[in-house]
């Protein structure tokens, strides 16, 4: 391991010091997440910021597999397209994707990809009543990405209903074990919090469907109203498919734990930049 010292507190240096020292940030958004970057190349010895540059081989060949699979993940580039850029065979860099995003979700599944616990029940609980649907959880859709190589026999074989039934929330509802949320509507009282979703869904009391050809000035208006709100899931795909160009176009691999793997990574990914990026 080889350091280099870095000059004796210059400006640029303080937030830094003042970060690892204490953990306080930046006012400025900007420059606060520039502090938060840069911090992670630099360690504190006594009184001295001290630059690290590791000189490992084997850790430099770590660095440039994760790197590997990384970007195919990020930019959705083949396997090949990797050898002219770090000089790595089309196997090789397919199994750094497959060892990437297998540690992903093996070290950060446990936090970015767990069930809403009632601290998070009460906030969406708390923002959805604001957009005008008390005791609403979330809104339901399913993304569709393209399975390039995908066997003749299996095309068309996946709906929302299909993919709905093979889902741990479905598995969740059926079984009557929603987070409970206890309202009155109409009389009537429940015990399950519901979702906003479209027409294709079943008629369950957890499933807020929009009014098809609504009539009246109530029924216009609930039907604008639930159509806008839900696009908050679509925003969220959206999003997902701008940052991980992996899941944008059609996918290239034959591995059906494969894709599983890659869409949970990049869910997990997604959901570590939108914590690391909500105070900003």
């Amino acid at each position: 391991m080889e350091v280099d010292s870095a000059p004796e507190e210059p400006e640029w240096a303080r937030d830094i010091i003042q970060f690892l020292r204490h953990g306080l940030l930046p006012e400025n958004k900007v420059a606060a997440r520039r502090v938060n970057i840069q911090a992670a190349r630099f360690c504190l010895l006594g009184e001295i910021l001290i630059g690290v540059v590791d000189q490992d081989p084997v850790a430099n060949h770590q660095a440039t597999r994760h790197h590997t699979g990384n970007c195919i993940n990020t930019y959705g580039v083949s396997g090949d397209f990797m050898d002219e850029y770090l000089r790595i065979a089309e196997n090789t860099a397919t199994k750094c994707l497959r060892k990437f995003v297998k540690s992903i979700i093996s070290i950060y599944s446990d936090k970015y990809l767990r069930s809403p616990n009632s601290k998070d029940i009460t906030r969406l609980l708390e923002v959805n009543t604001r957009r005008g649907f008390p005791e609403m959880l979330g809104s339901i859709d399913c993304m569709h990405w393209k399975w390039k190589n995908c066997p003749k026999a299996w095309a068309g074989s996946h709906n929302d209903i299909n993919v709905l039934e093979h889902s741990s929330l479905f598995t969740e509802l059926a079984g009557g074990r929603a987070p409970s949320v206890n309202y009155s509507i109409n009389n009537n009282d429940y015990t399950m919090g519901y979702y906003l979703a479209d027409g294709i869904y079943p008629s369950w009391s957890t499933f807020v469907k929009t009014i098809h050809a609504p009539q009246g000035n109530k029924r216009k208006h609930f039907a604008k109203t639930q159509e806008s709100v839900r696009k908050d899931v679509e925003r969220a795909f959206g999003v997902l498919q701008a940052r991980f160009a992996i899941v944008q176009g059609p996918t290239r691999s034959f591995d059906h734990e494969m894709l599983k793997n890659i869409m949970i990574a990049c869910i997990i990914l997604h959901n570590m930049i939108v914590e690391d990026e909500r105070h900003l």
